[in-house]
């Protein structure tokens, strides 16, 4: 067989099997993303191991349905990490709830985007009882977020902890994003983790 001849058989096996490359490829991504994400849980959390495979789950799944940053995962993680260190607790004086402190106010407005039925009094219920429907209403949350501020996560994850009216205000009023206390920690996180 000549030099041409191999060539051509050898770019027509590589243009046969790129796809499968490229899936693997995505599939390993994948993994070292849950195992990254599992690993940093277990660093902050000591809970029972099946438990943080299902969180782990359950971010990477929400982080996909409703984020849109390509480093999604890293700062889902690190604003749990910030809010509630991974604990489903009570927070701001006990307005706000669970893993991503959600206030009730927000936790309607987000339920009510994603057609979830909820009186106050569940929701307040499911936010710091239901992990996963706390990882679900903070993503969806941060993803609304996300797409109000045009894709920049920054504004995004300033507002999640301030609000978006507040800082539409101070941005307006002093033409620049605050540096709050809760963004500078979760960067500081995303420095540190990733």
């Amino acid at each position: 067989m000549n030099k041409i001849s191999f060539k051509i058989i050898f770019i027509f096996l590589l243009f046969l099997f790129i796809p499968e490359l490229i899936t693997v490829s995505n599939l390993s991504s994948e993994m070292i993303n849950f195992y990254q994400i599992k690993k940093l849980i277990i660093n902050v959390k000591k809970i029972n191991n099946d438990y943080i495979d299902n969180i782990t789950n359950w971010i990477i799944m929400y982080s996909d349905m409703y984020l849109v940053h390509n480093r999604r995962y890293n700062y889902a993680i690190c604003m749990f990490k910030v809010e509630s260190n991974f604990n489903s607790v009570y927070g701001d004086n006990g307005k706000a709830f669970g893993f991503g402190q959600i206030h009730l106010d927000t936790g309607l407005k987000i339920c009510k985007l994603l057609n979830i039925k909820c009186a106050e009094e569940e929701l307040k219920y499911k936010l710091i009882n239901d992990i996963k429907f706390n990882i679900q209403i903070s993503l969806a949350y941060l993803g609304f977020l996300e797409k109000y501020y045009h894709g920049d996560i920054d504004k995004a994850i300033i507002a999640y902890n301030i609000g978006e009216g507040f800082l539409d205000r101070f941005m307006k009023q002093y033409n620049r994003i605050p540096k709050t206390r809760h963004y500078i920690r979760i960067k500081r996180c995303l420095q540190d983790e990733f």
